[in-house]
């Protein structure tokens, strides 16, 4: 006679079972990722869209890109997540977004970021390939954008490779499910096999 096996447990983010200090989990992660998008998308406005012309325009793009650094850090630091996960990654993560100024090949590090996520939603190591889709994309548009006459303005440029980090970030997420389900499975059978 068979063993029954109790139906599957849905799966469960790993930061998701941390005691949190404050708040929720669902609410840190929505204030994280919203101060985190907040401060990307202003060090990449007033990079590409002040030029420093005058005194008054650099300062005006060094405050804001400056001002878009220390959200990106504070995104970090909300974010649900082990403390030294979180501290490792907020400096390089919060930095990454300045290489747009290097134009469409500064979109490259955009990997910096989706690599800290994946550290801080502790994803397993084989979900860091996933770093390639917005690498591959950077190369894409860079070379496409290097061209005297560029088809779209460089936030364009930006927002296609965030959607690439998204999906990154997505694929990695799924990939994780698949490992967790199928260990579960695994030990399910092993302990059916050993009454």
């Amino acid at each position: 006679m068979a063993a029954t096996v109790p139906p599957a447990e849905s799966w469960r983010e790993p930061t998701r079972r941390l005691p949190l200090a404050w708040g929720g989990w669902a609410a840190r992660s929505v204030l994280g990722l919203s101060v985190l998008g907040a401060g990307a998308a202003l060090v990449t406005v007033v990079l590409e869209a002040v030029s420093p012309t005058s005194s008054a325009a650099a300062v005006l793009r060094l405050s804001g890109a400056g001002l878009g650094v220390a959200l990106g850090v504070v995104g970090w630091a909300v974010l649900p997540a082990r403390p030294f996960r979180r501290a490792l990654v907020a400096g390089p993560a919060a930095l990454a977004p300045l290489a747009v100024a290097a134009g469409p090949w500064g979109l490259i590090a955009a990997a910096v970021p989706l690599l800290a996520w994946l550290i801080v939603r502790e994803r397993p190591l084989q979900t860091l390939a996933t770093a390639t889709i917005p690498i591959a994309t950077t190369l894409v548009v860079a070379r496409i954008e290097s061209r005297p006459n560029p088809l779209l303005p460089g936030w364009a440029d930006a927002l296609l490779v965030l959607a690439a980090v998204v999906a990154a970030a997505a694929v990695a997420r799924t990939v994780h499910v698949a490992r967790d389900r199928r260990r579960t499975h695994l030990a399910r059978w092993r302990a059916g096999r050993a009454r």
